[in-house]
Parts: structure tokens; sequence; C-alpha cells
């Protein structure tokens, strides 16, 4: 449990997480963009990223799009 939160507090996840949220900020305030069309455009970005990394630059995205609406 501790390896885990260690890992997800790193410098790193943390960068991608921000990375995350102020694209989905960019998507939000996009009109006719909404959660599904920013994952979908982030989606390409996380190929070859890993696993952990990607899914916290996708909880960024997701987290912010109903407050930028």
């Amino acid at each position: 449990l501790l390896s885990a939160l260690e890992e997800i507090l790193s410098l790193t996840h943390l960068v991608y997480l921000v990375g995350g949220g102020l694209g989905g900020l960019v998507v939000g305030i996009i009109p006719g963009l909404g959660g599904i069309a920013g994952l979908s455009l982030l989606l390409a970005f996380l190929f070859g990223m890993v696993p952990s990394v990607g899914l916290g630059m996708l909880m960024g995205l997701v987290a912010v799009i109903p407050c930028a609406m």
C-alpha cells in the first residue's frame, strides 16, 4: 500500500496529472467538445506510456471537464 502511494505521489505522476487537468480545462472551454471527445483526443497520446501515468492523465482530464462547462 505504501509503495503504491509513493508511486502515485511521485513527481512524474503529479506532472502528468496536472497536465491532464490543464488539457481537460482546454477541452471543456472549447464549444462542442466534451468529456468523450477529450478522452478520444488524449487516447492517441497515451500509447507507449506507462499505464499508471496514462491513467493519471485521464483522471486529470475527466475530473475538470464538468467544472469548465
